[in-house]
């Protein structure tokens, strides 16, 4: 299947899911599909793999779905940006337990690896990193609890 075909059956997929008849597929979402799914490197998705491509592609969308909630959640203001304290609570709430005790330090940790644009902020675009940043740390870190400094830090 060429890249103008799994455009095309990407694009009936959006479609199908969003309900929105005029969905068409990102340039850069078909990009990371075809990467993903095409095994031979011929820029071709051969027809055992369409159904991995499909999967991929649901599983992108509702990532970027679930991104975008989170973000609008949490950017209070509408600013485009979360700032230092709107990111503590987006880090509280998807921090895996025992982990919701996340504090400044730790969403200063955040932003020190992800503002990309030095802003102070993590924007959109930054919020994936970020959150990949947040939950591996997370993960492997006990929370302390006396010394008021951050988890994530104690890795360091």
């Amino acid at each position: 299947m060429s890249r103008d075909e799994m455009r095309e059956v990407l694009t009936a997929v959006k479609r199908d899911v969003t309900k929105d008849p005029a969905a068409v597929v990102k340039d850069e979402i078909l990009e990371e599909v075809m990467k993903y799914a095409d095994v031979s490197g011929d820029g071709q998705i051969e027809r055992q793999h369409l159904l991995a491509a499909i999967k991929k592609y649901k599983s992108r969308m509702l990532e970027s779905e679930h991104m975008a909630a989170l973000f609008a959640k949490h950017d209070a203001d509408k600013s485009g940006d979360l700032d230092r304290a709107q990111l503590l609570t987006l880090l509280q709430e998807i921090a895996p337990p025992p982990h919701k005790h996340a504090d400044e330090s730790d969403a200063d940790f955040v932003l020190e690896r992800c503002d990309q644009n030095h802003s102070g902020s993590i924007t959109f675009a930054e919020l994936p990193a970020a959150v990949a940043t947040w939950m591996d740390v997370a993960k492997d870190v006990k929370p302390e609890t006396d010394s008021g400094g951050s988890s994530a830090c104690v890795l360091l």
